[in-house]
């Protein structure tokens, strides 16, 4: 072994050392059996979380994806304070206020939507008092058919900016119904930070907030077949005929009238007869579907893989899984333990001392 090697070998051996000193020392006793014990399960634990994390969530199957978690794994998503790394786990903000964009400047995050919800308020005329809109209201159908309309929904979407472009994480089905009365139109959404990362781990780090904060993140299927796929003539009319009719020129009940939806169709394009006007908002209902269809990310999950912070199916809101996720508490970004930090400190300590050797003996 040459001057150069043996040089170079205690000036990392004294790094290390260093660095070691920093760590609690029963942790790094190999005598101590106990403690050796409890890190290699916690090692074993980190490695099962970050095989999840790097699973896409699409592969994962229907139902609750954190299921497939190891309970040592699931107790180490509470523990992102504890990991080594103050910061790591608080790369999404939540979101802060709601403004208005362009329903074409939003992309689905999940592969399906369930075409119930996303047709039956607005096709039928529904006073969706829980989204505060009346879709049964043919003066306003005809204000928000105009391009650049402002749909504005009680609670605003929840989108994030991902490096998939700016995604919507939940209000996929008041997304779409925006989508069936006019592609053209605006809608609010609140957008959470998240551009450091994919649309898929951005869902993923929301599950894991929700097993945190509840114990299960438990998913549901969509209503009614997939949006995406298209619906016919048939099931559209379906619709039509289910929904209370209103004199087209007026915009009042009428049982010999039209759905809500045709007679502001109508007046929109200025069609007088009932046939043509109802062939139109088929066509109309028809190219919506197409371009909400489009929208959707690549390697999008089904819907029954989706996080469900509704407060319903899982006891936390969307507000408070952001929060959590900002909090740094919850484990969802490597380092998952305290070990790894060390590992990766050290590495980092032999890099840069075999640089600066490498110019000093050049």
């Amino acid at each position: 072994m040459n001057n150069t090697e043996k040089q170079l070998r205690k000036i990392i051996r004294e790094h290390v050392k260093s660095i070691l000193q920093e760590v609690d020392p029963p942790r790094l006793d190999p005598r101590n059996k106990t403690m050796k014990l409890k890190k290699l399960m916690s090692e074993d634990a980190a490695s099962d979380l970050e095989k999840w994390s790097q699973t896409p969530l699409k592969a994962m199957g229907a139902g609750d994806p954190t299921a497939k978690l190891p309970d040592p794994a699931k107790a180490l998503v509470q523990k992102g304070s504890e990991d080594g790394s103050p910061t790591d786990d608080k790369n999404i903000s939540p979101a802060v206020g709601a403004g208005s964009i362009g329903l074409m400047q939003l992309k689905a995050s999940q592969s399906e939507v369930g075409k119930n919800q996303s047709l039956s308020s607005v096709l039928k005329g529904v006073n969706a008092t829980w989204d505060g809109i009346n879709w049964g209201d043919v003066d306003w159908l005809v204000d928000h058919m105009k391009p650049g309309a402002e749909i504005t929904f009680k609670s605003a979407i929840l989108g994030a900016k991902t490096k998939d472009g700016n995604v919507v994480l939940d209000g996929h089905h008041r997304w779409s119904q925006a989508f069936m009365l006019n592609p053209l139109a605006k809608v609010n959404v609140a957008f959470a930070d998240a551009s450091g990362k994919t649309a898929d781990e951005t869902l993923k780090a929301v599950h894991l907030a929700i097993l945190a904060k509840t114990g299960q993140s438990k998913t549901k299927p969509a209503d009614g077949g997939n949006l995406f796929a298209g619906a016919s003539t048939g099931e559209i009319n379906a619709l039509f005929k289910a929904a209370p009719k209103v004199d087209p020129k007026t915009g009042k009940p009428s049982e010999t009238g039209v759905a809500p939806y045709i007679a502001a169709v109508m007046r929109h394009e200025g069609i007088s007869d009932v046939k043509e006007g109802t062939a139109k908002a088929i066509q109309r209902v028809k190219f919506a579907i197409e371009a909400c269809a489009k929208a959707v990310i690549g390697g999008a999950p089904s819907r029954d893989a989706m996080p469900q912070a509704d407060g319903e199916l899982n006891a936390i809101d969307a507000d408070a899984a952001l929060a959590a996720l900002d909090s740094g508490d919850i484990n969802y970004n490597a380092p998952f333990v305290k070990e790894a930090v060390l590992r990766k400190a050290i590495r980092k300590a032999v890099m840069q001392e075999v640089k600066r050797l490498k110019k000093r003996f050049n």
